[in-house]
């Protein structure tokens, strides 16, 4: 019974944090779209590539569980949330990037279509796997747990690849995303509480 009625609290919770996660999602979107299509193409090819193998050849879950353990080993003195920073931070999109600025740096800014596609590619691992491995840890029929969490960790994921993409795409801005992500927000919030609320 009180399982059960935890079950419930947490979907509850997830509708509540549910617009703030589609008004992340769609002001990231906002942005993407706002790259030049040359630039854009290769994104989309490098999040297409990664669904490709992670369906038909190879699951990258070691790949994902060796970067979370090295983001968790950097944050131990968070202690149990060190592993939640592991899922937070996409480790190998912050490396890629600083690949991207080692290469610009050298003079090798040729190599910007093979960063940009790397770049897709690993934040799609990521989020993926985190949420495979979210989905898989909640034993729950309904899956709250689940999606409180993979909501909330994906907008945070989304937050901190709009910040470290700048270098390498000067054409998103993460104070457009902001100021989109905080309209949105209040908009879609609004609207809910009309919704419930005000009797018509």
């Amino acid at each position: 019974m009180k399982q059960g009625l935890l079950t419930i609290l947490k979907f509850f919770l997830f509708l509540l944090v549910l617009p703030f996660v589609v008004a992340c999602v769609l002001a990231f979107q906002d942005q993407v779209l706002g790259i030049p299509v040359h630039k854009e193409q290769w994104l989309l090819w490098g999040v297409a590539a990664y669904a490709t193998l992670h369906l038909f050849l190879y699951d990258f879950k070691a790949v994902y569980g060796f970067g979370r353990s090295i983001v968790g080993k950097i944050f131990s003195f968070l202690g149990p949330s060190a592993d939640i920073a592991g899922a937070v931070i996409p480790i190998y999109a912050v490396l890629v990037v600083c690949l991207g600025l080692l290469l610009n740096a050298l003079g090798y800014g040729t190599y910007e279509r093979l960063i940009l596609f790397l770049l897709a590619f690993v934040a799609a691992l990521h989020i993926i796997g985190t949420a495979h491995q979210l989905y898989g840890s909640d034993p729950s029929p309904m899956k709250s747990q689940y999606l409180v969490s993979f909501g909330l960790i994906l907008a945070a994921n989304l937050i901190i690849l709009a910040a470290v993409v700048i270098p390498l795409l000067p054409e998103f801005s993460f104070i457009a995303f902001i100021k989109s992500l905080a309209h949105r927000t209040f908009v879609y919030y609004t609207h809910v509480y009309q919704v419930l609320f005000i009797p018509r």
